[in-house]
Order: C-alpha cells, then sequence, then structure tokens
C-alpha cells in the first residue's frame, strides 16, 4: 500500500523525491488508527472502507481525501521543497517530539496538516517545548511563498537538523521582506479599533501585520488613527 502511494505522489508532484521509511510508516498508522504502532505494517491489508469511505478519528474526511489534499497542495506549491528534501512532510506527532526535543531553540521542521485537508504547519522548538504554527493553506501559499513566510517568522533559524534557514531556503526567497513590502505599499487611512495596542511614547511603535502587507501608525496622526492595507492577523512592536 505504501509503494502504491509513493507512486502515486512522485507521479502527481512530479519529483524524484520518494517518501522515505518514516513517511511511509507514518502513513500505515494514520489509515491503520494506530498512532503507537513501531512493528512492521507490510503484512497488514487495507479494506476499501479504511482508505476512502470511513472517516479518520476526529476529523471529517478520509485517508484518501486527506492524501489526495496533500499531494495537491505539494504539486502547485511545494514542488521544489520537496524535490530538495527540505520538507520533512508525513510524520506523527510523537516521531516529531522524539527528535525535536533536544534541539536548540529556533530549530524547526515542515510536515503536512494532521488536522486539515491540504495544510503544510512549521513545528519548532521554543523554550524547550515543541510549538506548531497554524497551517498554511493553498490560499496562503498562494498570497506569499512558503520560503518568504519562513524568512517573516523570526523564531525560526534552524532546519531539522541544524541548517541555517537562509542557507535552506534562501534561493526561493523573492527579495523582499515583509516589512520592505510595507514601504511599498498604498496606504489608506483608516480609524483604528486597536487603538490599545498602539504605543506612541519615544520612538516605539506597535505594528499590525499580515503576511501580504502591514498596518504602519504615523506619527503626525492622532493615536487613534492609523494605515492600514489588508486584514489584521497580529501585532509586534518595532522599535526605530
Amino acid at each position: 500500500m505504501c509503494q502504491t502511494l509513493n507512486c502515486k505522489f512522485t507521479s502527481e508532484v512530479n519529483t524524484q523525491h520518494n517518501l522515505d521509511k518514516f513517511n511511509q510508516h507514518f502513513l500505515a498508522q494514520k489509515i491503520f488508527d494506530k498512532p503507537d504502532f513501531n512493528g512492521d505494517f507490510s503484512e497488514m491489508m487495507v479494506s476499501w472502507a479504511q482508505f476512502n469511505k470511513e472517516v479518520l478519528p476526529g476529523r471529517s474526511f478520509t485517508f484518501w481525501q486527506w492524501f489526495e489534499g496533500v499531494t495537491e497542495l505539494s504539486k502547485k506549491h511545494l514542488r521544489p521543497y520537496w524535490s530538495e528534501g527540505l520538507i520533512f512532510g508525513f510524520i506523527g506527532k510523537h516521531h516529531l517530539h522524539m527528535i525535536l526535543h533536544d534541539r536548540p531553540n529556533g530549530t524547526f521542521l515542515l510536515r503536512f496538516s494532521d488536522s486539515e485537508i491540504g495544510g503544510i504547519t512549521i513545528a519548532y522548538v521554543s523554550a524547550c517545548e515543541i510549538q506548531n504554527i497554524q497551517p498554511f493553506s493553498k490560499k496562503d501559499l498562494e498570497i506569499r511563498s512558503l520560503a518568504d513566510r519562513i524568512r517573516d517568522i523570526n523564531e525560526i533559524l534552524y532546519l531539522y537538523p541544524n541548517v541555517g534557514k537562509d542557507e535552506a531556503f534562501g534561493k526561493f526567497y523573492t527579495g523582499e521582506t515583509l516589512c520592505m513590502k510595507a514601504y511599498k505599499c498604498d496606504w489608506h487611512y483608516l480609524h483604528n479599533p486597536f487603538s490599545n495596542l498602539l504605543n506612541l511614547s519615544g520612538k516605539t511603535f506597535s505594528w499590525i501585520a499580515s503576511y501580504t502587507t502591514l498596518f504602519h501608525p504615523v506619527n503626525k496622526y492622532p493615536q487613534s488613527k492609523f494605515y492600514f492595507k489588508n486584514k489584521y492577523i497580529k501585532s509586534f512592536s518595532k522599535t526605530f
């Protein structure tokens, strides 16, 4: 079964980079609903119901719907990263914690989301704990590429096991950081519903960022005003 899935994935994505033994073992764990089983699945038979009729535990989709979503996302947006071995991809949470728990802060890897169809997430070490970023969907990656999103996140530094993220993904960067794009935006004026987030004392300003641009408060306007473009995502501080 795993060899068939490997052929399907590599053919659809048009890549020579195969699913490795860890990827295949995770897929078997998922389809048989045995996340803690570390034995040999090779003699176990998969029924049609397990493959594409019964929904996965705690989910609203079948195994095949989930696998097909990952394949489609990889084909459209992840082929170069997968082909160069930059995406771990199919990995269970137990294995994830096992390989990351003793790594330095900022170490990360890319894995396909368990919780939704066609998503990729970043798992990383922060304060000796494993954190997971909300999965990026096809729509997200149409707005901003995976490499540029990785560059935007200051908390992630080393692709597992120990490759600097700029070394790994640098050739895929578009040439503009999120902050650089902000200065080039056609800013618009709007009443600020997030005025409690802004601290205009001294030279510290609060920024509100989306993955396509930034909100930028400006000194000469009242605290309740700021420039904006696109939707609110998160806030952070910047000192000039």
